[in-house]
């Protein structure tokens, strides 16, 4: 189930280095999204920063959950409003979805991991992120030309909140916990 959800988690990030820039050609705001990538990675590392202290404020499973949320609010505000508006409000929702996704399925993988077991584990982590690079790539491209882009913003919005329901299960959050 972790190994899953982080792999879907890589698929929903890399929906916008996907998808973004020929939506903003196509809405002729290219110019500015790169307020919607430079925002995005200030706050992720804002965000990374303070991890710890919010870690102990409020448990991973709710973080995730929360962590979906925003990252939906984020497709939807680009969608929605593809300018410099939508696309810094998108920055804020991604950048900490996306800080919280990979710091918190870092933490939950490490935590139980034994010394000798580290390396193992961080290379499957790595793996992950890049198994997911390439999905994401064929995933989206293979949705955004065979459909809308509305049809394509929907899926990553409905994937993302079916992530956040999964997280709801008593299983998945005990898994996570």
């Amino acid at each position: 189930i972790l190994v899953g959800l982080l792999l879907v988690t890589q698929i929903l990030s890399n929906f916008f280095t996907a998808v973004l820039p020929a939506y903003a050609k196509s809405n002729g705001s290219l110019s500015d999204i790169s307020f919607f990538f430079v925002g995005s990675a200030v706050v992720g590392l804002v965000v990374r920063h303070f991890f710890p202290h919010i870690r102990q404020r409020i448990p991973v499973p709710r973080m995730l959950i929360l962590a979906f949320f925003l990252y939906s609010f984020g497709v939807l505000s680009i969608q929605m409003w593809p300018t410099i508006v939508g696309y810094t409000v998108g920055a804020v929702g991604y950048g900490v979805a996306n800080a919280v996704f990979m710091t918190a399925f870092y933490f939950v993988l490490m935590r139980k991991a034994s010394p000798n077991q580290v390396t193992r584990i961080s290379c499957l982590y790595l793996y992950g992120i890049d198994l997911g690079v390439i999905l994401a790539g064929s995933i989206w491209s293979f949705v955004g030309v065979y459909t809308s882009t509305q049809v394509v913003f929907g899926v990553a919005v409905g994937l993302a909140l079916a992530c956040a329901w999964v997280l709801t299960r008593p299983k998945i959050r005990l898994a996570v916990s």
